[in-house]
């Protein structure tokens, strides 16, 4: 938290939240990649790499998954990365 006051359009965001959402509050972080040329995107995740930065949870932006919600694109993901490589997240 910012420490700022909640607007009460905010508050009520927040509260209307489903309590299986809640209950992710330490779900790994999600990198979702647009408008990056493939080069570029290549060259970022090479430095990623190289940097040693965990990112397993990450994808692009593709005419297939642009019509999915945000918390769909997450759960493909995580799951596509826990059949892969057996880690649960």
């Amino acid at each position: 938290m910012s420490g700022k006051p909640q607007s009460a359009e905010a508050h009520r965001a927040a509260e209307a939240v489903p309590d299986e959402v809640r209950s992710r509050a330490h779900a790994e972080p999600f990198v979702l990649f647009c408008g990056f040329s493939g080069a570029t995107l290549d060259a970022f995740l090479a430095q990623t790499r190289k940097q040693k930065l965990r990112l397993p949870l990450k994808a692009a932006l593709t005419e297939t998954n642009a019509g999915w919600t945000l918390r769909e694109l997450y759960d493909a993901i995580r799951a596509e990365h826990e059949t892969m490589t057996g880690e649960v997240l």
